[in-house]
């Protein structure tokens, strides 16, 4: 349910879709995030501990995540219309742009232990690419066209959607 549910939002969404959006994409990104966070470390770790036991604790975690956290801040950046200046904005780019490559490479070389003979001989990771790649976002699609979400919102939103499962799933 976890690899179904929660995406990989943050290093891969977010740059595919300001790619295919453009900067926009980015401020509605954050908005989708920390809904996504709320999410992932609340129902997220219900379901791979069983437990309902500090329900406060995790709210208040996923409220202080760091990813959440910079959600917030980018939330604010673009609302309050803050620009910063050259040196720094260039600066912060350049190491923004190297979190997917990073990401990557940290996949990569958990990747490095499996026998990629089992993993694809085992039909549920192909129910669970479907699943994850194709259904939830043409449900995330038709649920926001039905209530007529603006175009470009639901297009971030079913980008994020459409991205592969979280990394977050394997480090819970």
């Amino acid at each position: 349910i976890c690899l179904c549910t929660f995406a990989n939002t943050s290093f891969v969404g977010f740059p595919i879709a300001q790619v295919l959006v453009g900067e926009i994409a980015i401020f509605y990104g954050s908005v989708f995030n920390i809904m996504y966070n709320l999410f992932m470390f609340t129902y997220g770790i219900y379901l791979l501990t069983g437990t309902r036991k500090g329900i406060g604790k995790m709210l208040r975690s996923a409220m202080l995540d760091p990813c959440a956290l910079a959600s917030f801040a980018m939330v604010a950046i673009c609302l309050l219309q803050i620009k910063f200046p050259a040196f720094l904005n260039d600066g912060l780019n350049l190491l923004g742009n190297t979190c997917t490559p990073l990401a990557m490479l940290v996949i990569g070389a958990g990747m490095t232990e499996c026998r990629l003979h089992e993993v694809f001989s085992q039909r549920i990771i192909y129910s669970v690419s479907i699943a994850r790649l194709v259904v939830m976002p043409l449900l995330v699609f038709g649920a926001l066209w039905l209530l007529k979400v603006d175009p470009v919102v639901s297009i971030v939103c079913t980008l994020m959607c459409a991205m592969p499962s979280g990394s977050l799933n394997s480090i819970f």
